[in-house]
């Protein structure tokens, strides 16, 4: 029944109030409308959306659950009614509300959206995708399915398609939130070129926009333009001292300078100014454990975990592994799965917290989640088509193995292949290290695919990382001793002269391996592990043995360094890492190694050797939270101490070299 015509003018009244801005009005006019008129269907749905406006969902669900009670068929009512829902937490009605929305009005793009954005927060960011795929789809024009649509991408890990949906957004963009919205999640995605030139573009219209500034800094420093980053996000902070992302941008890049006390206090502003910031709690538990505020860190980091997201849960998660606290580690990356299945960043690091602490078939499942090999092998990971089963025989069945991260991980990694070689399987790799491939052809039989071979569709293809849970079933076991790689025999007698007569025990040393991170470098993750000439050279200092370092590019004067503190010269051969085989042929004639795990600790275990590995903290997986690692038997662990103390470990190392020497 139509509202009488005092009441319809009062409620035209309460419309325009709305449309004005004056919600407070608007709402006060309609709840009197409602107490006389409860079941008028416009006055309800009106009521709900004003109520949805204002925050105030539990009306809005009261409402709305009236309109679309008295009148089924009102698709946008059960739209409303999905928004308020999902507001309160109450995830599973709404999405029921915007599938009536979709089912009362086929075309209707907003429902679509919705239906989305409930299932990413129900957990479930690819069931979404196809919902904001259709959403773009009825309204070709519309920017918030796409950036809802990048955003989930990001989330599983698909950079690429993600950074072509925020390009989409910002190409239609109507206002200057949307454009920052598509350059942050361009940032993320690592497509820098873009992020950059629409922040620039926004600077070039508004050089006032604090907000642009900061997120334009973040891109400088990623792309290793440190000083400029720093003077920019400090002129951001001078401008706009209330964005609580431009305090956090500020606080992020003072904890990267080691300048953790001005971070703290950036962070704690940010804070202020927006308490449900979870970059911001997350980073300001790292600048306090950074500052060596152990305990304030620890408590922050408990009193935030309950009011994260899945993204600031993965995050929170890596931070455990900084403490050495692998268990909790493991317990909120699940916790981020739980939130949304198919989070990469949880994924990765749940499989180096099971690696590490040993539960190696956990560990391998949720190793395939990796991000480095692109987006197409975590879609089929998601879907379930890879990696590939395993066949019933392998005689005679071509296995391509793809190559990925450095020499030494190839190394590792294709222990894993032999069984398959033993099991009649015909293996091949593509794009394997020229100076690495006739080393490892010694030890498997395995040939290099050539890149312009095409790949038939019976060809079983695997990544390396992957074979370790490929190949399981053929032996039951997680762990495979290394490839048998032995030294050719000139290159034997060639480091022999080089080395010249043996004056006692040779061991080999090395006291760095991988990149230094530093502001140039930008977000580029680094494998790095230093534990300074100095350092070791006194802690081998007496030792009666003669050392030779196959320290790879040293810096200058560092062997000097080590020479000084060691009190001996030692015997240079940093040159022969440019050769693989002299490399092994040298490692084959040393009596010990000791130093940090390097590309030569893969070959040294190739030629059934050990060693006294130097394990900077936290440790990488394979080197494991304590003990010996179980790839590495014959390798004894020197291990740095959470605080970054290396005392003990070497204290202990120089202890065992003296014992084994009186022996």
């Amino acid at each position: 029944m139509a509202l009488p015509q005092p009441a319809r003018k009062e409620f035209e009244k309460a419309v325009a109030l709305s449309n004005e801005g004056r919600l407070a009005a608007a709402e006060d006019i309609c709840r009197e409308l409602e107490s006389r008129h409860p079941q008028d269907v416009e006055l309800a749905h009106f009521g709900g959306v004003l109520a949805n406006r204002m925050g105030d969902y539990e009306a809005a669900v009261r409402r709305l659950t009236r309109c679309v009670s008295l009148q089924p068929g009102r698709a946008k009512a059960h739209a409303a009614l999905g928004f308020a829902l999902e507001q309160l937490g109450r995830l599973s009605q709404a999405r029921e509300s915007f599938a009536a929305a979709i089912a009362a009005e086929a075309g209707f793009a907003q429902a679509y959206n919705g239906l989305g954005v409930v299932l990413v927060k129900m957990g479930d960011a690819a069931a979404a995708l196809p919902h904001f795929e259709r959403a773009m789809a009825l309204d070709a024009a519309s920017v918030e399915p796409r950036l809802n649509a990048a955003h989930a991408l990001l989330d599983l890990g698909f950079f690429v398609p993600a950074a072509r949906r925020f390009r989409e957004a910002a190409a239609l963009a109507r206002n200057d939130g949307v454009l920052r919205a598509s350059a942050a999640g361009l940032y993320q995605a690592d497509e820098l070129d873009d992020a950059e030139k629409i922040l620039r573009a926004l600077l070039s219209r508004d050089p006032a926009d604090g907000a642009a500034q900061a997120q334009l800094a973040l891109v400088l420093e990623a792309r290793g333009r440190g000083d400029e980053a720093f003077a920019m996000v400090c002129s951001a902070v001078e401008r706009s001292p209330d964005d609580a992302g431009v305090q956090v941008a500020s606080g992020t890049m003072l904890m990267r300078r080691g300048r953790n006390d001005e971070a703290i206090a950036h962070l704690r502003k940010a804070l202020a100014l927006d308490p449900s910031h979870g970059e911001a709690m997350v980073n300001l538990a790292t600048a306090l454990r950074e500052s060596g505020r152990e305990e304030d860190a620890l408590g922050e980091m408990r009193s935030v975990e309950s009011r994260l997201d899945a993204v600031g849960l993965a995050r929170l998660a890596t931070l455990y592994t900084r403490i050495g606290d692998s268990a909790r580690s493991i317990e909120l990356a699940e916790k981020a799965i739980a939130l949304s299945a198919h989070l990469h960043n949880a994924h990765a690091t749940l499989a180096t917290q099971l690696l590490r602490t040993g539960q190696l078939e956990r560990g391998w499942r949720e190793y395939l989640y990796r991000p480095t090999r692109g987006d197409q092998v975590i879609g089929q990971v998601i879907r379930g088509t890879y990696p590939p089963p395993l066949p019933s025989s392998l005689a005679g069945r071509d296995v391509l193995i793809l190559p990925e991260q450095g020499l030494g991980d190839m190394l590792f990694f294709l222990r894993y292949a032999k069984p398959l070689a033993e099991a009649g399987a015909k293996l091949h790799t593509m794009r394997l290290e020229e100076r690495l491939a006739p080393i490892v052809m010694r030890g498997l039989a395995i040939d290099v695919w050539p890149d312009d071979q095409p790949v038939a569709d019976e060809t079983i293809v695997v990544w390396a990382g992957d074979l370790a849970l490929f190949a399981r079933p053929l032996t039951g076991s997680d762990v495979r001793p290394s490839l048998a790689l032995p030294p050719l025999a000139d290159r034997v007698e060639r480091m022999r002269e080089r080395l010249g007569p043996a004056s006692g025990p040779r061991i080999g040393v090395a006291w760095r391996a991988g990149t230094a991170p530093s502001p140039a470098l930008g977000r580029k993750r680094v494998l790095w592990k230093d534990v300074g000439p100095a350092m070791l050279g006194e802690a081998l200092a007496g030792v009666p043995a003669q050392f030779v370092s196959i320290q790879r590019r040293p810096a200058e004067a560092a062997t000097h360094e080590f020479e000084q503190a060691l009190g001996a010269s030692v015997i240079d051969c940093a040159g022969v890492n440019e050769d693989l085989e002299d490399t092994l042929a040298l490692l084959s004639l040393l009596d010990d190694y000791v130093g940090v795990s390097s590309t030569n600790v893969h070959l040294r275990a190739g030629l059934g050797r050990g060693g006294r590995i130097l394990v900077p903290y936290p440790p990488e997986w394979r080197w494991q939270a304590a003990g010996r690692s179980p790839w590495f038997g014959d390798c004894e662990t020197y291990r740095q101490a959470v605080d970054g103390d290396w005392s003990a470990a070497l204290g202990r190392l120089r202890q065992d070299l003296m014992e084994e020497s009186r022996q």
